[in-house]
């Protein structure tokens, strides 16, 4: 038992748990699991514990609002339920297990079929994908997809937006026509995530991408936009435009 509380001060930075107050732990040899238990028996649900760090004082290191922990071994430490969870192990590779686990995503993808946009006036932005309800919602992870056309925010915080597209154009009339992209939030430009092509000549299509990392908002809107700087009235046709965001950061 020694070498036991000794091994766990030296892993995890803390001491045993405070006997003054009636908890302690036990190696459960069985399933491989640490189990916090206090002196009439398992921690209760709904109370709040306590590891203490090496000094003993009253900083954090752990805190169980309810529940057990489980896993917390040399090899592996396991946080969530038993179906979904975040997982660390010795190697210090982290992954995520379940659906609907990992980092907060989304993806909108138009997979079949094409769309047409009129750029009417030069220099002026139009959503590009707000002219159709060919596009359809990926996989989705506190990310809404409420709409027929963009991305909608569920949790505040910054993310990485892609973007991908296949356009040409109908109409070469007055010369190259230089078309810009980016990135849009609530239907208006953000001056992210930035590209453009030159249409040269006429049914020619050229691949477009481009991604940034935007702070967002609870219910922010993310799509995607086109204007023309060359002339006004051309037509584009859109094909295989897709979007992704991951959350990076808070």
């Amino acid at each position: 038992m020694r070498k036991l509380r000794l091994f766990l001060s030296l892993l995890f930075f803390i001491n045993p748990l405070c006997s003054s107050s009636g908890f302690n732990y036990l190696y459960n040899q069985d399933s491989g699991y640490f189990d916090f238990v206090h002196s009439s028996g398992t921690l209760p649900a709904g109370s709040t514990h306590y590891i203490q760090n090496v000094s003993g004082d009253s900083t954090e290191v752990f805190n169980v609002s309810s529940g057990t922990v489980k896993d917390l071994t040399a090899s592996t430490i396991t946080v969530g339920s038993p179906t979904t969870y975040l997982k660390v192990n010795s190697g210090a590779d982290t992954y995520w297990v379940g659906d609907g686990t990992g980092l907060l995503y989304g993806n909108m993808d138009q997979a079949v079929g094409t769309f047409d946009v009129t750029l009417t006036t030069v220099n002026d932005w139009e959503e590009l994908d707000a002219e159709t309800t060919n596009i359809a919602a990926g996989p989705l992870n506190d990310v809404s997809f409420p709409g027929d056309h963009f991305l909608k925010i569920n949790t505040v915080g910054a993310y990485k937006i892609d973007y991908s597209l296949i356009p040409m154009i109908d109409s070469v009339s007055g010369g190259d026509q230089h078309v810009e992209f980016q990135i849009f939030k609530n239907g208006s430009v953000t001056g992210k995530g930035e590209t453009h092509v030159t249409f040269k000549n006429i049914l020619r299509e050229i691949p477009v991408a481009s991604n940034t990392i935007l702070d967002l908002a609870v219910n922010d809107e993310i799509s995607i936009g086109a204007r023309n700087v060359s002339s006004s009235g051309k037509i584009i046709t859109i094909d295989h435009l897709e979007m992704s965001i991951f959350m990076v950061g808070g």
